[in-house]
């Protein structure tokens, strides 16, 4: 499959007429059908219905038709963003993290990509708590949210998402904490869950749904801060409800506790994809694995 192929197939769906198209792209109309039957055989699939008086897409050639121009226009996109690093890209990015979250190895070999790659480029990180982060992802004061989404879960209109990791439930609790390093969901119904964002929160709320799944209502308490949130679980007033790779469990007085079909939660990469900013671009495809 060539540019070429892909070319004359785009100007004959235009026309549906392989005589306009082949006037349209300079070529004889033999070599144009040769190159659309040649499409044709590779993909294994009939592009179009002809006969000697009209021309027009099968199903497989409409599918073709309608997504090939969006591939083309994200193929010039990456084709660009790749001449701007190799000419040396000018810039800033702020990278927002939520407080807690450990950085997994991708974005931070992207980000070591970029200060070895891009001199000219500044790289900005700054830690928040999850809903002033979604706040400054919003107004702009961050280009990047690096943040913990339960699975399922809708973002904001307008965001775009890479998922790096993801990672079952735990809890959260002091050191000295009798419960067992994994138990079930009923084991711990008489307990408080501490929630830094509130009760309100979608991982409050998400909490709620799977306690009630397994019979019973959790007693929720709301924190201010993630800080607050961490002390409150060491000094033994209730249990956090985290994901495994939390940053909270390599303090000395907390300890993580397995929970037996716990729901996942991902490590997302998430912006807005309005962003004009061209370092967001190539800081999301070197996340992807597309640079």
């Amino acid at each position: 499959m060539t540019f070429k192929q892909l070319e004359y197939f785009m100007e004959v769906a235009r026309q549906l007429s392989f005589s306009r198209a082949a006037e349209a792209l300079y070529v004889s109309q033999s070599a144009l059908s040769r190159s659309i039957s040649a499409l044709e055989d590779e993909l294994g699939a009939i592009l179009f219905f002809r006969n000697k008086h009209t021309v027009a897409l099968t199903p497989a050639g409409a599918v073709l038709a309608t997504y090939l121009p969006r591939a083309a226009d994200e193929l010039e996109r990456t084709i660009e963003l790749v001449k701007q690093v190799k000419e040396g890209m000018r810039g800033r990015m702020v990278l927002g993290v939520q407080t807690g979250l450990a950085l997994p190895e991708v974005v931070v070999s992207a980000v070591r990509y970029c200060l070895s790659s891009m001199p000219f480029v500044a790289i900005e990180p700054v830690r928040l708590d999850a809903r002033p982060l979604f706040e400054a992802l919003g107004d702009g004061r961050v280009d990047f949210a690096l943040a913990s989404v339960i699975e399922g879960a809708e973002l904001p209109a307008g965001t775009s998402r890479i998922d790096v990791e993801k990672e079952p439930v735990c809890l959260a609790a002091p050191a000295h904490s009798p419960l067992p390093d994994e138990l079930a969901p009923r084991d711990v119904a008489k307990q408080t869950f501490l929630f830094s964002d509130g009760v309100q929160s979608e991982a409050a709320l998400r909490w709620t749904d799977f306690c009630r799944s397994h019979g019973f209502m959790p007693k929720l308490a709301p924190c201010d801060g993630v800080s607050t949130c961490l002390t409150c679980i060491e000094l033994g007033f209730g249990l956090g409800v985290l994901p495994a790779g939390h940053q909270a469990f390599a303090l000395p007085g907390i300890r993580r506790i397995g929970l037996a079909q716990a729901y996942c939660e991902h490590t997302s990469l998430i912006w807005n994809a309005a962003n004009l900013n061209s370092i967001v671009d190539v800081f999301a495809k070197l996340v992807e694995g597309d640079l």
